[in-house]
């Protein structure tokens, strides 16, 4: 069985999978890289970014990056 994203039509194949992904629509991204202000709905991502982009290593507490 497949779900559909109602925004774009991507299937997952998992239900969990497309809630995440749905995540990604949303208008409210209340996370934020203190680096670069770029806005993210997770803050898996911010600190995924803060690594990839800046080459920044998550250093002390998660709150940091709120």
């Amino acid at each position: 069985m497949l779900f559909e994203c109602p925004v774009c039509g991507r299937e997952f194949n998992r239900r969990n999978n497309l809630n995440i992904h749905i995540k990604r629509h949303e208008k409210n991204r209340k996370f934020s890289c203190p680096v670069c202000s770029h806005g993210f709905v997770m803050r898996a991502h911010v600190l995924k970014h803060l690594r990839l982009v800046h080459h920044i290593k998550r250093s002390g507490s998660l709150e940091r990056y709120k």
